[in-house]
């Protein structure tokens, strides 16, 4: 399905943080802030590079993260969101979120980007207790993380997102308790020091994690060195399930595995992901998926930068003609991969044009035939509490859902991992919102009346994990590769 008029998100990485984080497997360095001014120039290069295949699509999301964002100077943020603006059609409600860690925001940062047009923070809190914090190389304490959420709020953040992790070692079910219970007190229901009344806090979105132990991290060293022992199964479980339920009664809707918002804050940039939409990466390591290609840039800090600059040389001798086509080429440009649905670089597979005209900057790429995309609209799309929509895939793919994967369905569903609801999906352009009418008698819907008369809805058929499918989520995803 062609989808080169539907608009994109776009991630922006920035590798660079204080000091790297006992469980952190992320592509990020310390002590390497001497380079951003070249990194910055570079990623601004990179953006205006691109746009020449990309700059006619909308925007409808812009993530900046690392890394530590936070880290760099609030200038180079403020240019890197005009750049975007100049070279992209950036729409006017876009969701602009950047990542941040306490101990590392100021007031003056704050009102930068506010200023610049971030309309979402996300700060990486991950535990309430200072000696967590300090057991797993945290930088901060809780002291600035509420100060800095406080002068965030001040500047006009109302959509926070704070990141936690459980599974931690030396965390008990009463440390996370504790924190669930502090962070979600800035939430809806805000109590206001000295009132009686309580009014909605900041943080809007919060994100969960089960901690994993990584090769190559300090904890990764630290269990083959048999100095950690990991969480039991049965604890981490627990605080899952705890959380849940928890967030549930303090107004945090669960809508994927790991994260919880209250209704209508829903990170809009990640659900292009889970939803197999199309993204634009920018950076180091930054990854891509445009025009059925997945791709991602060179990981490292210098290698980027010397790979932009050999790009960019070869851009301004006129050695490069950029056409003003889709990315993929001309339009009805197709790429054929290997049986089972991906084909790399290097597996005798030419390189899509658009990757060749940036030679030296992809380390590889996956061409997603129409057999990997129903894989992954399935794996991706079960992460979402709604699961995943039988209309939306015979819209997609032109295939029924249940004659393509019935047989697992129903296996799935026998063994208690998933479970099927009857919904009425609107089409397109349609006022319904997909998939959010449940239709126990067979004739509700959230429509209006005029899209009613119209006949625009549809019965659809929703599959969507149950409370053990979450648990077992890897032992339902692999029967869809």
């Amino acid at each position: 399905m062609d989808r080169r008029n539907d608009s994109i998100g776009i991630y922006i990485h920035i590798p660079f943080c204080k000091s790297k984080c006992y469980y952190c497997d992320f592509n990020s360095y310390a002590g390497r802030e001497n380079l951003a001014g070249s990194y910055f120039d570079a990623l601004y290069k990179e953006i205006m590079l691109r746009s020449r295949r990309l700059g006619g699509r909308q925007v409808c999301s812009v993530f900046i993260g690392g890394g530590t964002p936070s880290l760099v100077d609030p200038g180079y943020i403020t240019k890197l969101i005009d750049v975007c603006r100049e070279h992209f059609h950036v729409v006017d409600d876009a969701e602009i979120s950047m990542e941040s860690n306490p101990g590392t925001l100021t007031y003056d940062k704050l009102r930068a980007y506010r200023d610049a047009g971030v309309n979402r923070l996300s700060i990486g809190l991950q535990a309430w207790q200072d000696r967590i914090l300090k057991s797993i190389g945290r930088i901060h304490n809780r002291q600035q993380f509420v100060d800095n959420l406080k002068a965030a709020e001040e500047c006009g953040f109302d959509n926070i997102n704070v990141d936690l992790i459980f599974g931690l070692p030396g965390q008990t079910l009463g440390d996370w308790m504790e924190t669930l219970e502090a962070v979600t007190g800035f939430g809806p229901a805000k109590h206001v020091s000295g009132q009686s009344e309580h009014r909605p806090g900041p943080v809007k979105h919060i994100s969960c994690y089960s901690l994993a132990i990584e090769e190559g991290t300090v904890f990764g060293d630290r269990l083959d060195a048999r100095l950690l022992e990991p969480a039991d199964d049965g604890l981490d479980r627990e605080m899952y399930h705890r959380a849940v339920d928890m967030l549930a009664e303090k107004g945090f809707r669960w809508y994927e595995i790991s994260n919880f918002a209250v209704p209508g804050y829903e990170c809009r940039h990640n659900l292009l992901y889970w939803k197999t939409r199309e993204y634009a990466g920018f950076g180091a390591g930054a990854h891509s998926y445009l025009d059925a290609v997945r791709f991602n840039n060179v990981y490292g800090i210098e290698e980027y930068i010397r790979a932009i600059d050999s790009v960019y040389k070869k851009y301004i001798s006129s050695k490069y003609k950029y056409s003003r086509h889709g990315v993929g080429g001309a339009q009805g440009d197709t790429y054929i991969a290997a049986p089972g649905g991906k084909a790399k670089c290097g597996a005798g597979l030419a390189k899509p044009g658009f990757l060749e005209e940036m030679d030296g900057l992809h380390e590889n790429f996956d061409v997603i035939d129409k057999e990997g995309a129903m894989s992954e609209f399935m794996i991706l799309g079960l992460r979402l509490t709604e699961g995943v929509s039988s209309a939306e895939f015979e819209e997609r793919f032109g295939e029924r859902l249940e004659d393509k994967y019935g047989g697992k369905l129903d296996m799935l569903a026998a063994k208690g991992l998933i479970e099927a609801e009857n919904m009425l999906a609107g089409t397109v352009g349609c006022g319904a919102d997909r998939r959010s009418s449940e239709i126990p008698s067979g004739e509700s819907c959230n429509a209006d009346e005029s899209c009613k008369e119209a006949g625009s809805c549809k019965p659809d058929r929703s599959y969507k994990l149950t409370r053990l499918g979450f648990d077992l989520a890897n032992t339902v995803f692999v029967e869809f590769i």
